[in-house]
């Protein structure tokens, strides 16, 4: 079986979307030693090389010297040109956002990983707002299948498309193994040392500093917390996206983006994740945080709920003295943390990327055999 992922998302400084594309990629060919899978990227100024790629074996690599904003208006809009001009025939083409490929032979199928740059266009980049509004629901009516990360996704694009249910897979995502490993003494101090604006104890956000996750929101729920707990610092691990910069408080410190093997060691080390965000498709720092062992707060919205189960405190997204007063209960309570962090080491070991790449291939399969 031949299969094109757009690797695109993955190129560099990856996100949740590019981790997502690394992960299942990664897992896909050490499940499948016949799969033929082409990794497809487009960009100007990055270039895919092997050499880079944390792979168990070979992938077929498809790097193109076109920038990425004029072949997706060029595909948006034309639907050209066809893949085949650009890595030949496959019998499947999998893009990790809801706009497909534009191959002319083989399956399509897309990713729908949330549903916010639907319901508010405004906190979106123009590039979205310009094509995904207007062609997302025409897009998902044309491809063969439609994967999303969790029951809530699913349900919100039932509601909101018309599609059959038999189209929308769920897969969830999964933890990366890379990351459960408790960092050494040694390890800490030589990170501590490279970023001395690290608190000594400290609350940890993970995620692009963007309207969606509801900074602000958290910025009062911490000044709160720091009158009564002024040694307690917040630590917010995450590039800027859309919109305006927050303002950050005194004890509040902004790592900007951080590198995966940079956040397992803030996941180790922090008092607790909070994760405050207005819509979530998955919400995979709350997983992976909860795979090392950190206590977990997150919102009542979206697909949070659903990852975190019974194992961390889900709060109203809107009240701000709630969140300021769950942390400090978190901080003066260490049984009440001991208890959450082991609830949540066993509510992770429920999500695997080996899963999530079965799951995928199993579907890969369907669709072509079908």
């Amino acid at each position: 079986m031949r299969v094109a992922l757009d690797y695109r998302p993955a190129l560099s400084r990856p996100t949740g979307v590019g981790r997502y594309v690394r992960l299942l990629a990664r897992h896909l060919l050490e499940l499948d030693p016949a799969l033929e899978l082409i990794l497809f990227s487009s960009s100007w100024r990055e270039r895919l090389r092997a050499a880079d790629l944390d792979l168990p074996r070979a992938a077929l690599l498809s790097d193109h010297r076109i920038p990425v904003r004029l072949l997706n208006f060029l595909w948006h809009r034309w639907r050209f040109p066809p893949t085949e001009a650009l890595f030949g025939r496959v019998d499947l083409t999998h893009a990790a956002h809801p706009l497909p490929l534009p191959n002319a032979h083989g399956r399509r199928c897309v990713t729908l990983h949330d549903l916010y740059f639907l319901d508010h266009p405004e906190h979106t980049g123009a590039e979205i707002r310009r094509d995904y509004a207007r062609q997302v629901e025409r897009a998902l009516r044309a491809v063969d299948a439609v994967i999303v990360p969790s029951a809530a996704t699913r349900a919100r694009a039932l509601a909101r498309f018309e599609l059959g249910p038999e189209r929308i897979r769920v897969i969830p995502h999964g933890v990366d193994p890379a990351l459960l490993e408790p960092p050494t003494a040694a390890e800490l101090a030589a990170y501590r040392g490279a970023r001395p604006e690290l608190p000594e104890r400290f609350i940890l956000f993970v995620g692009t500093l963007e309207p969606r996750k509801n900074v602000a929101l958290l910025l009062r729920a911490y000044a709160g917390l720091r009158r009564r707990h002024p040694a307690i610092g917040l630590v917010l691990a995450g590039a800027a996206g859309w919109g305006p910069r927050p303002e950050l408080p005194a004890g509040c410190v902004g790592l900007g983006y951080v590198a995966p093997g940079q956040l397992r060691l803030l996941y180790h080390a922090a008092l607790a994740l909070a994760l405050p965000s207005l819509d979530e498709g998955f919400g995979l720092p709350a997983l992976e945080a909860m795979a090392c062992g950190c206590p977990v707060v997150v919102s009542s919205a979206g697909a949070l709920p659903e990852v975190v189960g019974a194992a961390g405190l889900v709060l109203d997204p809107h009240d701000a003295q709630g969140w300021s007063d769950a942390l400090a209960a978190l901080v003066e309570s260490p049984a009440r943390c001991a208890a959450l962090s082991e609830n949540g080491r066993a509510r992770a070991r429920g999500f695997s990327w080996e899963r999530a790449a079965a799951a995928t291939l199993a579907l890969y399969r369907e669709l072509v055999e079908r």
